[in-house]
């Protein structure tokens, strides 16, 4: 009646969001597909390196404030200085690209408690 023809309690949740987009606008998404090349194969098989409890906790505070272009330059610095972080940012990087801000927020935090329980043994 007042001209609403949804509604979403906060905090909004990114999914439901784009299927509301999707159903009112009558949208159809396309999705890049994944690249396959050499390259790709040579990343797969990189170790899992975290980056340091510094780096983490400046990523976390990007991702609390919603500074998703500011945490994916920190992403691709990360790994223009060092290639060994390419696993972890590709992690990171395909949630931004998602806007899953709570996915990120709650990984990172999960590094970041088991850096501090290792160094706390």
């Amino acid at each position: 009646a007042s001209g609403g023809d949804d509604f979403l309690p906060k905090p909004v949740d990114t999914q439901a969001l784009l299927q509301t987009l999707e159903n009112h606008l009558a949208l159809t998404w396309i999705y890049e597909e994944g690249k396959s090349n050499d390259s790709s194969c040579e990343q797969s098989q990189l170790p899992f390196v975290v980056p340091s409890h510094e780096t983490l906790k400046t990523l976390l505070k990007l991702a609390n404030h919603g500074y998703i272009p500011k945490l994916r330059d920190h992403l691709e610095a990360l790994v223009d200085n060092d290639d060994q972080y390419i696993p972890f940012t590709n992690k990171i990087l395909t949630l931004t690209k998602q806007y899953a801000v709570e996915d990120i927020e709650e990984l990172l935090q999960t590094y970041i408690d088991a850096q501090e329980i290792n160094n706390a043994k």
